[in-house]
């Protein structure tokens, strides 16, 4: 027992105290939990007492009402993408093709080759003359026949000798053989005039070689020897149809 004095019977005093609490909560259920704490008190009052007060509690902790609703789970907006609007490539168009070029066209057909034939100055005329004698026409009109349908574009006679005489003398020898054959190819073998040329070389082109026949005075055998010299040669350039 004690007393104690108190001098003023209505004691008023404003202080400063401090708490220090700490507290531990352990959920069973969502509504059901059991809290425990520990508070300390600093007391300071106004008649005088000072110290401190401890105090330990233990108490289940019952919730009224229903389920925590657990917030909405929130939704992060899109971000705004602005549409990027890219231009279609340009489509490239190649031009066409040229066409091909055409075929080169068949080469031309060759012209045709002359046709050259040489009779027998002997076999023509009798010697040192220039009238066709009849077995020279005979060779003459097979000559024309084996022609006949020829399209000329061009007929040579040319008239030749040996070299026995003057070059004059031969030189004029051969040319009117060489005209004797020709009119009567024209006369008689179809050829238009236009046609046929007649020229005389006397003995310039032979046959003959030389160291063949000896000698230069007209002797049988000389002129036997000389024989293919004298000649007249027919040459025709054209075309025959069906060749």
């Amino acid at each position: 027992t004690g007393a104690v004095g108190v001098t003023n019977p209505n004691p008023r005093k404003n202080d400063t105290n401090y708490k220090i609490g700490l507290g531990l909560q352990y959920a069973f259920t969502e509504s059901l939990s059991m809290r425990g704490e520990l508070e300390r008190y600093r007391i300071n009052d106004a008649v005088g007492n000072r110290g401190h007060v401890d105090m330990v509690s233990v108490g289940l902790v019952y919730r009224f009402g229903g389920k925590t609703q657990s917030p909405p789970p929130v939704v992060a907006r899109a971000a705004f993408v602005e549409p990027v609007v890219t231009a279609a490539a340009p489509v490239v168009v190649a031009p066409p093709a040229p066409p091909p070029p055409p075929a080169p066209l068949p080469p031309p057909p060759p012209p045709p080759a002359p046709v050259k034939v040489s009779f027998s100055a002997d076999s023509l005329f009798d010697f040192d003359k220039s009238a066709v004698k009849p077995t020279g026409k005979l060779a003459l009109d097979k000559f024309a026949a084996d022609l006949k349908g020829t399209q000329y574009d061009a007929v040579k006679v040319t008239g030749h000798t040996d070299r026995i005489g003057s070059h004059a003398y031969n030189l004029k020898l051969s040319t009117r053989r060489a005209e004797a054959v020709s009119n009567y190819l024209v006369e008689s073998g179809g050829i238009a005039s236009g046609k046929i040329a007649a020229q005389g070389v006397d003995g310039a082109d032979p046959v003959t070689k030389p160291g063949d026949c000896i000698g230069n005075k007209p002797t049988p055998k000389l002129i036997e020897c000389l024989q293919p010299d004298r000649r007249v040669e027919v040459e025709v350039t054209g075309t025959k149809p069906g060749r």
